[in-house]
């Protein structure tokens, strides 16, 4: 299980959580994306990765309803999500008109 208030006030950035499961053909796809801007980003923005599968209650207090699914917090409050595959300039577009970068 993972708590999602303990990531998001730990974090002294603004936190992107994906939500996905196995099997799930876009989250496949854009994992390599997250690692990317995880590796690129790693002092502006922390990246966490949940199995909504494996953790329902999770999914259930984001109303997560397809996959993958973004939601991005900053001070420890969820500002933006979306939901579905996106490329890597469309992410870093949506971080920086949310106020993450």
């Amino acid at each position: 299980m993972h708590d999602v208030d303990a990531l998001v006030a730990q974090s002294s950035t603004p936190v992107l959580i994906d939500c996905y499961t196995p099997g799930c053909g876009p989250c496949a796809s854009l994992s390599p994306v997250l690692d990317s801007l995880s590796t690129e980003l790693e002092d502006q923005l922390a990246i966490e990765k949940i199995d909504v599968s494996a953790n329902p209650d999770v999914a259930a207090r984001f109303a997560v309803r397809g996959v993958p699914t973004l939601l991005l917090f900053k001070d420890g409050q969820l500002l933006a999500n979306r939901t579905g595959m996106a490329s890597r300039t469309q992410l870093l577009t949506w971080l920086s008109s949310n106020g993450a970068l």
